[in-house]
């Protein structure tokens, strides 16, 4: 890693460094090596020879103990907040404060040193996993890409992204999750984007931000941290994005219907995903491609415009972007993916939900063929309006001719009676151990099944135990 020497990891984080020889500890001075780290890790698990490890202390493991198994694999140094005393495992031990905060100023530190990788950076309350690999996928076709793995987005996800990168790496995007004011301005300031794209600003993390004018806020924080040159990438059919009429010195441009990255032709072709044409129009120049996007729904298409426009800025061109975008499945964003079992249909999108999320989930379940069931559990964190926004999917399942709604959680009995009171079939679990303690579902053959609520109810554990026959469906 270019420039993390054990000296320049101390200065950045403001640590105190010791050097453990014979159990020993004495406080280092000019003699620290001149390795470079090979990687940087929080989990003892993956240390590596020169690797430097991050003790950090949760819940139940307190990383420090684990110190010298790191040291035993060839760790070049440990960072952690405990200090060495007599008995002490041998290694360099770089104390501080607080080994989150130094993880955080080492990535601030490391993005300097690589400054001239050009990183997007993606930013919204729903769909930014989606987007954030049809973003690489894009830029991949002319650049060699690091993206964020999985959904580590938040103030430890961020960082460990950046420290992978590399000298290989021409361009990384990375994906930015915030629950709360000031998040944004503390992960911006690690990532420093040279093009930050949204997704679209809705009713997520409420209990902090309040209102939706509350999440735009809170998420365009990010427009501080835009470098000089840069450019913010709004989607346009969003209604508080289309509000914002300056990124604080940042080129402004949107996507969507009207702007100069559009979708025209578009053909739904349901759960297998859409054809249309990116067109591409700033007035100075225009360009036309098909995309064929394998993942469903139209919310997506939205997505892969804003990727294609951010590959654009990077002298992509659209048809080139057109091939990436194409090469995106439902199981490289980890959502939404469609599992068959004993003859029913499963679309497997357990990880998270928000009103948006489920609404559009609804929307792709309304287009198969074949009985349509929901299973949809608790919304978390919506604030004051949690129980009419969870009634409002009740509605929205309704109105989508969802033909059986089985419900789970505190807040999902706000569903359940309002899809009832509609005229349909529903089912009510108290909770998720409920629900997959019941024995049987009334599902059957041809049945196709969405399954969606906030990870806190862990609903991955419904297909799980379908799967593993102690939760059985009807013959």
């Amino acid at each position: 890693m270019r420039g993390l020497t054990v000296k320049n990891i101390a200065d950045a984080v403001g640590a105190n460094a010791y050097v453990v020889r014979g159990g020993s500890p004495v406080k280092a001075g000019d003699d620290l090596p001149a390795t470079e780290a090979s990687a940087v890790v929080i989990d003892s698990r993956l240390c590596e020879k020169d690797c430097v490890f991050v003790a950090t202390k949760g819940e139940r493991v307190d990383g420090a103990d684990f110190i010298g198994s790191c040291f035993e694999k060839g760790a070049l140094a440990a960072i952690t907040e405990r200090e060495p005393s007599e008995g002490s495992e041998d290694g360099i031990w770089l104390v501080v404060k607080d080994s989150f905060d130094a993880l955080k100023k080492l990535a601030t530190y490391y993005r300097s040193l690589m400054s001239e990788v050009k990183v997007v950076g993606i930013v919204g309350s729903v769909g930014k996993t989606s987007t954030k690999e049809l973003t690489a996928a894009a830029l991949s076709v002319r650049y060699n890409v690091l993206a964020t793995q999985g959904n580590l987005n938040n103030e430890i996800g961020v960082p460990l992204t950046l420290l992978r990168l590399r000298d290989c790496h021409e361009a990384a995007v990375v994906e930015m999750g915030i629950s709360d004011f000031g998040e944004m301005s503390r992960l911006g300031a690690m990532v420093r984007p040279d093009i930050v794209l949204f997704t679209n600003i809705a009713p997520c993390h409420l209990e902090a931000l309040g209102s939706l004018d509350g999440v735009l806020k809170a998420k365009t924080e990010i427009f501080d941290y835009i470098r000089e040159g840069g450019t913010a990438v709004l989607n346009g059919a969003d209604e508080k994005l289309r509000t914002v009429t300056s990124a604080r010195g940042a080129k402004l441009l949107f996507y969507g219907p009207g702007t100069c990255m559009r979708a025209e032709k578009v053909v739904d072709e349901g759960i297998e995903g859409s054809r249309f044409e990116a067109v591409f129009d700033d007035g100075t120049d225009s360009e036309r491609s098909e995309v064929r996007l394998a993942l469903p729904g139209a919310h997506m298409i939205g997505n892969a415009l804003g990727a294609a426009l951010v590959a654009r800025l990077m002298g992509v061109s659209v048809s080139e972007a057109a091939e990436g975008l194409g090469s995106v499945s439902p199981a490289n964003t980890g959502r939404s993916v469609r599992e068959s079992f004993e003859g029913i249909d499963y679309i497997n999108d357990a990880y998270n939900a928000s009103p948006l999320s489920v609404r559009a989930a609804l929307d792709i379940l309304s287009g198969v063929k074949g009985r349509k069931v929901a299973v949809l559990g608790d919304m978390l964190e919506l604030g004051e309006k949690e129980c009419e926004l969870h009634a409002g999917i009740g509605e929205y399942a309704a109105r989508k001719k969802v033909e059986l709604l089985i419900c789970a959680g505190r807040l999902s009995k706000n569903t359940a009676d309002a899809f009832k009171k509609a005229g349909g079939e529903v089912l009510w679990f108290p909770g998720t151990d409920e629900l997959v303690g019941s024995g049987t579902l009334p599902l059957k053959k041809g049945d196709t099944v969405l399954i969606k609520a906030s990870h806190g109810m862990h609903f991955e554990r419904i297909l799980k135990a379908v799967q593993e026959k102690t939760l059985r469906v009807e013959d």
